[in-house]
């Protein structure tokens, strides 16, 4: 039996359907928006947004609690193996139920100039010229807040050991208030 070759305009459709044809998974993909847009929001979410319109878009929540001063978190998680951490987006609401504050520790958000928590301090303080520290202690260490109060964008730090040097979260939050420090974390006197 003798083997033929395809013929050129077949192997180039064939390459053209493989490579350039969209898949539902690939389109969905594209159409994600992931950035980080200070005192406004994260990808469609944005702040001022009720709980009910939050949960329409990021689905099924894993857990809630209460900060002393009445506000309400809500928060996903997604599950990895160790040794990595497991990636969360925590959702910070008023009294009155509207989104105020949204902290992320995946690696995939980032601002339109790529901060994201990927990025070193030095990155950081390169495209925030007005970062406020905020030392504070948690059951687990340290943890250190750079608010940009005004632009409303904070970025978490933490550590076992002062001064806290692994960024955590990146946080968006209404420009012009301060950052909300989390649960179980204490303001130190600097």
């Amino acid at each position: 039996m003798v083997k033929r070759a395809l013929p050129l305009f077949f192997l180039q459709a064939a390459a053209v359907c493989v490579f350039f044809a969209p898949s539902a998974s690939a389109a969905g993909a594209a159409d994600e928006d992931h950035t980080i847009r200070p005192g406004i929001g994260l990808g469609t979410m944005t702040l001022g947004m009720t709980k009910a319109q939050v949960r329409k878009i990021s689905g099924n929540m894993d857990g809630k609690y209460t900060l002393s001063d009445g506000i309400n978190v809500e928060y996903a998680e997604w599950r990895e193996r160790p040794p990595k951490q497991n990636p969360n987006l925590r959702y910070f609401y008023d009294k009155t139920g509207k989104l105020i504050q949204i902290n992320c520790t995946a690696p995939v958000p980032a601002t339109a100039g790529g901060i994201s928590c990927k990025s070193s301090m030095a990155a950081i303080a390169a495209a925030y010229k007005n970062l406020k520290k905020i030392p504070c202690q948690s059951l687990n260490g340290f943890v250190d807040y750079y608010d940009e109060q005004k632009q409303g964008i904070a970025f978490k730090f933490v550590s076992r050991n002062p001064p806290a040097n692994i960024l955590y979260a990146v946080i968006v939050h209404r420009p012009g208030q301060p950052v909300r420090i989390d649960r179980y974390e204490q303001l130190q006197h600097q």
